[in-house]
């Protein structure tokens, strides 16, 4: 069995998955604010898990990763800089540790669902921020591992601008007071989807 921590923004997934990929177990707890608080919760939570054996444990962060020591570097819409995640987690959890970019990762699992003859995959999820990630022949291509496109810089009502500034989920909220699970103006959306289309072109 694997387990597979997912960490964003505002909340924060456990899941655990059998050999062949299929989800035998999950768990969610919102993302607290502080990286103290996050280890000790998310202790917790694993503890309170039905499985307890796991041969390696995948970690996803939305931000900037060093993949050899295990740490955080940024985290985007979190405040945390420079934390060793995956040593924290191995202590607890005495396994193999991998951490990636949650987009990328993400990326990496969509391009291996596809036919083998899409051989470049662009991914794009627009959540609490934006992410991206890139995929060639199946595999994440190295050229683009720390791109963070959602901070791509581009000028917007006159002014430079970061992508997720005005199209991410946390932007849509902030203009318009709701998510955008909540919104079911026409020309609002057009507007969200023109920001988004903005980054995407």
């Amino acid at each position: 069995m694997y387990l597979c921590i997912d960490v964003g923004g505002t909340k924060t997934l456990c899941a655990v998955f059998d050999e062949a990929g299929k989800v035998l177990e999950e768990s969610r707890m919102p993302t607290p604010p502080t990286y103290p608080e996050f280890i000790a919760q998310l202790k917790v939570k694993i503890s309170e898990l039905d499985h307890k054996k796991y041969k390696s444990c995948a970690i996803a962060i939305p931000g900037k990763v060093d993949r050899t020591k295990g740490v955080g570097i940024g985290f985007g819409n979190l405040p945390w800089k420079n934390v060793p995640i995956g040593k924290d987690l191995q202590k607890f959890l005495n396994i193999p540790m991998a951490i990636e970019n949650d987009a990328n990762a993400a990326a990496l699992s969509e391009a291996r669902e596809l036919p083998k003859h899409y051989r470049r995959v662009l991914y794009v999820t627009v959540s609490t921020g934006i992410g991206t990630g890139f995929v060639i022949d199946r595999e994440l291509d190295p050229d683009t591992l720390d791109t963070e496109g959602g901070h791509m810089m581009l000028e917007y009502e006159n002014k430079l601008q970061k992508w997720q500034d005005f199209a991410s989920g946390r932007a849509i909220v902030k203009r318009f007071g709701k998510p955008a699970s909540k919104i079911q103006s026409i020309a609002t959306w057009k507007i969200i989807a023109h920001n988004i289309a903005y980054g995407l072109i």
